[in-house]
Parts: C-alpha cells; sequence; structure tokens
C-alpha cells in the first residue's frame, strides 16, 4: 500500500518466571531448558520457582544448575506449593520472598 511502512521489532521480555519441578520429582535439566533459552532472549530478572523437598531445602543440583543458567532470583521455597501458586505469586510486588542466587 502506498504510504504504509511496515517492520518486524524484536523486544525481549524485562522479566521471566520459571517453575521447576521439585520435591520427590527432582528435574534439575528443566531450569537449564527454560532458563538459557530465557538468557539467549536479554531477560534481565530471571525467577525461579521450585517446591522445597521434604526437609524444606531446595535440591542442591536445581541451584547448581539455575546458578550456571543465569536465573537471578529464586522463590523462597516456603511460598511455593505448586506451579500455579508460584505463577501467582509471580504476579504480585512482595517483599522478603525473592532471594538472590548470588546469596545462596
Amino acid at each position: 500500500m502506498k504510504g504504509v511502512r511496515c517492520k518486524r521489532v524484536a523486544r525481549s521480555i524485562a522479566s521471566v518466571g520459571l517453575y521447576v519441578p521439585g520435591g520427590t520429582a527432582v528435574l534439575p535439566s528443566t531450569a537449564l531448558m527454560l532458563a538459557v533459552p530465557a538468557q539467549i532472549a536479554g531477560c534481565k530478572t530471571i525467577v525461579l520457582a521450585t517446591p522445597p523437598s521434604s526437609d524444606g531445602s531446595i535440591c542442591k543440583e536445581v541451584l547448581y544448575c539455575a546458578k550456571k543458567a543465569g536465573v537471578t532470583h529464586i522463590l523462597r521455597p516456603c511460598v511455593v506449593v505448586n506451579k500455579h501458586n508460584a505463577l501467582t505469586i509471580g504476579h504480585y510486588p512482595t517483599r522478603g520472598i525473592l532471594v538472590s542466587v548470588g546469596a545462596l
């Protein structure tokens, strides 16, 4: 059409939330499969949510993969019950829930 210009613009999302299964079914590879594309896309804040094991801790393998893949924050274990709660919590600004990966 005369006078119409079209172009494609790619912009990354500033922050993204990832859910990694944990507890009894630990899947550290999921942290890599979700965080690496987010890192490549240029997301500045990458938040990982994972349920704790029975003793209340996060699986060390998941933490290792998260750190290597560029995850910037992890939701505290006491907050994450399942993926639906993790995704809901990610939408609301709260204090004291996020833990910097560098502090782990």
